[in-house]
């Protein structure tokens, strides 16, 4: 099972609208480099756990957000691309020190980027990068400015990654396949957001028109990231390995109920939304199946390199 630090990030290519996805192609893993030098900096400065694992969240959250925002223009995704492989300590370093201010541990920009230099010092591995505070405070501004972006703005795959690893003893056959197929279920659900939302309202409303607040009803209540994580987690079990095990999907629920103590009404919510998933990505069982199976092991120039499986 994948460990706290090694957060799959998404990236999303060629995609025409938020409607089409190729995940065959469009998709691409990256490995721990850049968590990997979040612990290094949180060694080096002596803070604890709670600004490495916030760095990670912040950072992850940057990425994928950056990527639905620009998948909208295919040059728009080729600049962000570049701009994100040309400036990733800039990057990684602004989402630390946000970390560092959310919990209550602020550290100087400047005293931040001599942390940084001496860490380049040290490990040959690490890119000797010139920036300067003024670089620094601005790429802040920028990265608040991103995950502020309401595509939707919570993060149900921190959810997952915990759930998956709270119950790994109870699920360890598939837990890996599971994890991997969650994260690529929960891309084609942020870019297919507002149909699956406006579907949903049409089915509980019976009809095939709805106003608004019907929209927005439905809306509220998946802007839950427990809610989301739990429907991710369904939907992946049943789509990607109810083959491996029939008792699975069965399973997981009762471990939300029973372990969890989530409410089987949010249950019932959560397989509402899996089904109307299954329903409407039934091209993402043929295509992702290689994706899922593979081991990807990417060296650290290609962190945020786009690339077919």
């Amino acid at each position: 099972m994948m460990s706290e630090c090694e957060y799959l990030k998404l990236f999303i290519k060629n995609c025409k609208n938020h409607q089409t996805i190729n995940c065959q192609r469009s998709l691409s893993f990256c490995n721990k480099t850049m968590a990997s030098f979040f612990y290094m900096l949180t060694c080096q400065i002596e803070l604890d756990d709670q600004v490495f694992f916030t760095s990670i969240e912040l950072l992850n959250k940057f990425l994928i957000c950056s990527m639905i925002k620009a998948c909208q223009q295919s040059n728009d995704l080729r600049i962000m691309k570049e701009k994100c492989l040309r400036e990733k300590y800039l990057i990684t370093i602004a989402c630390f020190r946000l970390a560092t201010q959310i919990c209550n541990r602020s550290i100087d920009s400047s005293r931040l980027i001599e942390y940084f230099y001496e860490l380049t010092r040290i490990d040959s591995t690490i890119t000797k990068t010139k920036f300067t505070r003024d670089q620094l405070n601005q790429t802040e501004i920028d990265i608040l400015t991103i995950i502020d972006y309401r595509f939707p703005s919570y993060t149900p795959h921190m959810f997952i990654s915990y759930f998956l690893r709270f119950l790994y003893e109870e699920i360890k056959l598939t837990s890996d396949r599971l994890y991997n197929s969650s994260m690529l279920l929960l891309v084609h659900i942020y870019l297919q957001w507002s149909s699956l939302i406006e579907s949903l309202a049409k089915k509980e409303s019976g009809s095939s028109i709805v106003n608004k607040s019907q929209i927005e009803n439905v809306t509220q209540r998946f802007n839950d990231s427990l809610l989301l994580g739990s429907a991710t987690i369904l939907a992946a079990s049943k789509i990607f390995c109810h083959s491996t095990n029939s008792q699975l999907h069965d399973k997981i629920v009762s471990l939300f109920v029973t372990l969890l103590g989530i409410d089987p009404m949010r249950i019932y919510l959560a397989q509402f939304f899996a089904e109307e998933l299954l329903r409407k990505t039934k091209d993402v069982e043929t295509t992702s199946r290689i994706l899922i199976d593979r081991e990807h092991d990417f060296d650290d120039e290609s962190m945020m390199t786009f690339s077919s499986p």
